[in-house]
């Protein structure tokens, strides 16, 4: 769960490899450190799941090893404050709103005191 987390917040993509050589690509990205999860092979195509700010990094080792690499979907924070960042009005509010959570959430606001008058004292 604290993984898929970290995953979410920092962006990944749902990637599909098509070629020849797809295994050797594979493992040509495993040398380069390249973490890869989820992995499916049907019919000489695998599918994946992996950082997006690890794509930029196999797009260059694709080069001239006939691999077709395509995005089919993107996950994360990066990619959602992507899509909403010309809502300013959506992105000010949600920061208000939990600005004034955290400051009223700061006061007591009532104390009820039921049952025992009389507190006995300890010497």
């Amino acid at each position: 769960m604290v993984l898929w987390l970290l995953r979410w917040f920092r962006g990944f993509l749902t990637v599909r490899l098509e070629g020849v050589y797809s295994e050797k690509f594979l493992s040509k990205m495993a040398e380069e450190k390249i973490t890869v999860w989820k992995l499916k092979y049907q019919k000489g195509t695998i599918y994946g799941k992996m950082l997006a700010k690890d794509f930029f990094v196999v797009k260059k080792l694709r080069k001239g090893t006939g691999i077709k690499i395509k995005i089919l979907s993107k996950h994360g924070l990066p990619f959602l404050i992507r899509m909403y960042k010309h809502r300013i009005g959506l992105m000010v509010g949600t920061v208000i709103f939990f600005v004034i959570l955290e400051l009223l959430s700061s006061f007591i606001w009532i104390i009820n005191v039921d049952g025992n008058k009389k507190v006995a004292s300890h010497d």
